[in-house]
C-alpha cells in the first residue's frame, strides 16, 4: 500500500510517499522539488536513509547544502554558465530558477509524485524554451 502525506519540518514543507509493503519512503522538499530523503525501514522499524544528509531539510552551516537534484538539466550547474539546447542558447548562473520555485502540491499517481511548474511561475528570461 502506498501512502502520501505532507508535513512541515523546521519550517520546510515536505511531501512524503511511503510504500508500506516494501518499507520505502521518499521525502520531497516543495521548494525546488528536491529529494531530501530516500530511506528504507530496517528490521527494528528505523528509517535508514541513502542520501547525503538524508532527512535533514535545512541547510548546513557550511558545505554542500543540497541532497539531490531531480528536476532535470536546468537545475544543475551550467558549464561556463551556458548551454545549447536544440540550437537555443540558455544562459544562467550556477543553477536555474526551478531550485527556488515553491511547487504546488504534487499529483500522486501510480506510486509517483508529479510536480508541475505553471508558465506564470517562470521568470522572464528564466527558461527561453
Amino acid at each position: 500500500m502506498t501512502v502520501y502525506a505532507t508535513h512541515s519540518e523546521n519550517g520546510v514543507l515536505l511531501d512524503a510517499l511511503t510504500d508500506e509493503d516494501l518499507g520505502l519512503r521518499l521525502l520531497i522538499n516543495r521548494t525546488g522539488a528536491e529529494m531530501v530523503s530516500l530511506a528504507r525501514r530496517d528490521s527494528s522499524g528505523t528509517w535508514r536513509g541513502f542520501l547525503h544528509r538524508d532527512g535533514c531539510p535545512e541547510a548546513p552551516p557550511s558545505g554542500w547544502a543540497n541532497h539531490a537534484t531531480v528536476m532535470g538539466y536546468y537545475l544543475h550547474r551550467l558549464w561556463e554558465e551556458q548551454s545549447c539546447y536544440r540550437g537555443t542558447m540558455i544562459r544562467g548562473g550556477n543553477h536555474g530558477f526551478l531550485r527556488h520555485v515553491n511547487f504546488d502540491p504534487p499529483e500522486v499517481r501510480q506510486g509517483a509524485l508529479v510536480y508541475r511548474v505553471a508558465a506564470d511561475q517562470i521568470p522572464a528570461g528564466g527558461y527561453p524554451l
